[in-house]
């Protein structure tokens, strides 16, 4: 477990309100923009992206999560999981941290960069 997270569920997010409480908890200062595009990209929904032929690793569309975080992205820290809720959530923060909103520059239409 990250350093980061506290001791909850790993599968417990599963929901708005539950996503956005976890951003709150471990980076209150970015939590409004992350909650924004979590909508945006997943509906809060730690799934696959509409294009990926789930289980097959050759698959074109590999985005994954309530951030919708594709594989090479991910690799900002090899420690998390993207395919684990509470990992999507802290390698959300860390995507952000480094890159800012870019990385969800195609849902800007949607949540605007809030």
């Amino acid at each position: 477990m990250s350093v980061l997270a506290p001791k909850w569920p790993r599968d417990a997010l599963n929901d708005q309100n539950l996503v956005v409480a976890y951003l709150n908890k471990v980076a209150p200062d970015i939590a409004p923009i992350l909650s924004e595009v979590a909508r945006c990209e997943s509906g809060y929904q730690q799934k696959w992206n509409y294009m990926n032929k789930e289980g097959d690793p050759n698959s074109k569309w590999s985005a994954y999560g309530y951030f919708q975080i594709i594989k090479g992205t991910a690799q900002i820290d090899p420690t998390l999981d993207r395919m684990k809720p509470l990992d999507n959530i802290e390698l959300a923060v860390k995507i952000y941290r480094k890159s800012g909103i870019s990385p969800w520059g195609l849902s800007s239409n949607c949540h605007r960069g809030v």
